[in-house]
């Protein structure tokens, strides 16, 4: 909860110059981001993203305290103003007693034990992501691609390291999300101008932007908006090998803590992936992908390999340097587990 005592100390320290409700607001909507990313991904994890932040509050219901509950919906009502109501105004003491009153419910909802909110912090995997965005006005859905940066022989970049499909008029909500789960910049200074303009060149071009942050938060920030299209095979998500295999990766990290043993971990990582990470339990070799990840775990003691920290993704040369340290390495898939518990992948 380092981000509430971070805004808290922001928010003490506005007396002491010149402040405008601006200032109030965009500290009250940094934090709900941030909370409202905990509950999907660490207090309810396996609830479907898509919902709303009401919902996850609501499923509270029958095991946090009504003051509690009453306290989050509280905060999250002044988190929707704070973020979509230009001239809302909160007075700045009111600002202070709310997220005390936050940070005291989530204090006694960790008691609680509820989905991963007692697994051990696993050390940051934050890197920079491309993004390029492409609306098709005909289908209504905003296409979005996700790059690892790095320079290609391609004259259109990198290839393509995920993507997916939102609803085509929600860019502007999806990029209010991302800035609170992340830091969110336009791509000027930091990807190739010939890659943008070849992007640009496709015709509906609609963005381009970095993002700094954890992977999960990235993709689950964009699931809230996801638009699934029956499309032509090949051009849905779900027909990738490579992005069911970066969903199953994520999966299988954020479930590895909570079991002594693998057992049918297989199934587990499958459920993790259909409810947070934005693929249906069809979503190309999901079942296969999963259950040769949990192979390559049962060749090594469980104790020497949990809680997997990542994933994190490495470059050919990178990963072939790195397979010296190596605990476990997959017979089938470009994954391994090093000695310091790191998921390491393949990316290019």
């Amino acid at each position: 909860m380092r981000y509430l005592e971070d805004a808290i100390s922001d928010l003490s320290r506005l007396p002491y110059r010149i402040y405008s409700p601006t200032d109030i607001n965009g500290i009250m909507s940094a934090v709900g981001a941030k909370l409202e990313l905990y509950f999907k991904a660490v207090i309810f994890p396996k609830e479907p993203p898509r919902h709303a932040f009401v919902h996850f509050i609501g499923c509270l219901s029958g095991q946090a305290s009504q003051q509690d509950i009453g306290a989050l919906h509280d905060f999250r009502k002044t988190y929707n103003s704070a973020k979509h109501d230009p001239a809302f105004e909160i007075p700045l003491l009111e600002a202070q007693k709310k997220l005390h009153s936050v940070k005291d419910a989530l204090v006694r909802i960790s008691d609680l034990s509820l989905g991963l909110t007692k697994q051990p912090h696993a050390s940051s995997t934050k890197r920079v992501y491309w993004l390029a965005a492409w609306d098709h006005y005909i289908g209504g859905d905003t296409e979005i691609h996700i790059m690892v940066p790095s320079i290609s022989k391609c004259f259109m970049g990198p290839l393509g390291f995920d993507m997916i499909y939102i609803e085509g008029s929600k860019w502007d909500e999806a990029k209010s999300a991302l800035a609170g789960a992340g830091h969110l910049d336009n791509w000027e200074g930091h990807i190739p101008e010939s890659y943008v303009s070849a992007w640009e060149s496709e015709g509906e071009f609609l963005s381009a932007n970095i993002f700094e942050g954890e992977y999960r938060d990235l993709i689950t920030s964009l699931g809230k908006f996801e638009k699934r299209q029956d499309l032509i095979y090949g051009l849905n998500r779900a027909d990738s090998a490579q992005y069911v295999f970066i969903a199953c990766l994520m999966a299988l990290a954020d479930i590895s803590a909570s079991l002594v043993e693998p057992g049918d971990m297989d199934s587990e990582v499958v459920q993790q992936v259909t409810s947070t990470y934005s693929l249906p339990a069809t979503a190309l070799g999901l079942t296969k992908i999963a259950r040769d990840l949990v192979a390559m775990l049962r060749k090594a003691a469980w104790s020497d390999l949990t809680p997997l920290i990542g994933p994190l993704w490495a470059t050919s040369d990178e990963f072939l340097q790195l397979a010296s340290a190596a605990i476990v390495r997959s017979d089938t898939l470009p994954v391994m587990v090093d000695s310091n518990r790191r998921l390491i992948a393949r990316h290019n």
